[in-house]
């Protein structure tokens, strides 16, 4: 249901900054980390939001800004600092499990175990995902789309 309503939002906003081609790379990126905001009962980081301004703030330029700078910035935006954790007594087998978004979703490691009050997050001084790691997987993301989209 999310990516239903996220789509329009961040679609336009790309659309408007000439940056369409990276409309199912930032939906990913949202989904990764959807949910994460209600956690942590802080609106100003909804992912949708967060990759929506950033977007807006594009179409402003006089110029695209290249994928190189939009996938360093999306790696950035306030939502990726939010770490995620089920502490070892919150786990069927007794074992810390750390939320990482590039191999789940944050709302798929969120509802592994019943004992929801006992997911722990917190803002880290760092994204969760290192941001070279993040960049890389964004580039790679929308490398197929332009690929596919010319082709």
């Amino acid at each position: 249901m999310l990516a239903e309503l996220a789509s329009p939002c961040i679609g336009d906003a790309l659309r408007h900054a000439r940056l369409l081609h990276w409309v199912e790379a930032a939906q990913d990126w949202v989904q990764r980390f959807a949910g994460i905001d209600r956690v942590a009962h802080a609106d100003e980081i909804a992912p949708v939001r967060c990759v929506t301004k950033l977007a807006r703030r594009y179409a402003r330029l006089s110029s695209v800004p290249s994928d190189a700078q939009v996938a360093h910035d999306m790696a950035r935006l306030p939502f990726t600092r939010w770490h995620a954790r089920w502490p070892a007594w919150a786990t069927p087998d007794g074992v810390n499990r750390t939320w990482r978004p590039l191999e789940e979703t944050f709302r798929s490691f969120a509802a592994r175990h019943d004992a929801a009050d006992e997911l722990v997050v917190w803002e880290g001084t760092v994204p969760v995902v290192a941001p070279d790691a993040a960049t890389a997987h964004l580039l790679a993301q929308v490398g197929p789309a332009k690929t596919g989209a010319a082709g």
